[in-house]
């Protein structure tokens, strides 16, 4: 497998990892609003 290629998929599961993060902490304000 060349160099790029895992560069790339190391690149995607950090992007999912950090998307993935973004919508945790979203869904944790989103809950704490609704309920206050």
């Amino acid at each position: 497998m060349p160099l790029n290629g895992i560069l790339a998929v190391v690149n995607s599961l950090v992007t999912l990892g950090l998307a993935n993060t973004v919508a945790t902490i979203g869904g944790s304000v989103a809950n704490v609003n609704i309920v206050q």
